[in-house]
């Protein structure tokens, strides 16, 4: 199910783009971690995100564009979780080859919890097992980066996201993700 949802959104985005005239969609492969960033590295929770972009204006120095993503990570002992966002980015030159990339974003997160989830019956005062139908969450987040801007259709990044999930669960109103990402930008329609 999994893989037939990610080749639907990749499918529908470059249709979707091609038809807009659009410039880009992006593929990462990440790892979550609910620490601060840079305190941890390991173990490893992955994931995957895609996005997709609506639109980019360049300016002298910068470039800036709107993207709505589409992503997945799994976290064996606290959540599972699916998530789409839409994110502001824009890109300062470094050089003619890098960019240094400034990003900030809010969307929906859709929650799955490992294991049996329990609820407790008023009635008889035992816990009961539940089917899961997952939570909901706002999720907002900022990240710095860097890709190699080139003139083939693949441009390489890596970035660091740090983000806010509300509400984490009772009693605890916010829990903090950091994502470490690399993947690619893939360029729809070369200029």
């Amino acid at each position: 199910m999994r893989r037939l949802l990610l080749f639907i959104f990749i499918g529908l985005s470059m249709q979707v783009a091609k038809a807009q005239n659009n410039q880009r969609i992006s593929i990462a492969a990440m790892t979550e971690s609910m620490a601060f960033p840079f305190t941890r590295f390991t173990p490893l929770h992955p994931g995957m995100e895609m996005s997709y972009e609506l639109n980019e204006k360049k300016h002298t120095n910068r470039l800036s564009n709107m993207n709505l993503q589409l992503g997945w990570y799994f976290h064996r002992k606290v959540e599972n979780a699916f998530y789409l966002k839409a994110e502001w980015a824009v890109s300062f030159k470094i050089s003619d080859s890098f960019t240094a990339d400034v990003y900030y974003g809010a969307g929906y997160m859709h929650v799955f919890y490992p294991g049996k989830v329990y609820e407790l019956n008023p009635d008889s005062g035992t816990f009961e097992s539940i089917k899961q139908t997952g939570r909901p969450h706002l999720l907002a987040n900022a990240g710095l980066g860097f890709t190699y801007r080139n003139s083939s259709a693949w441009e390489p990044f890596i970035r660091q996201d740090f983000a806010i999930e509300t509400p984490f669960a009772n009693g605890i109103p916010v829990m903090v993700h950091s994502f470490l990402k690399a993947g690619t930008h893939i360029k729809l329609q070369q200029k």
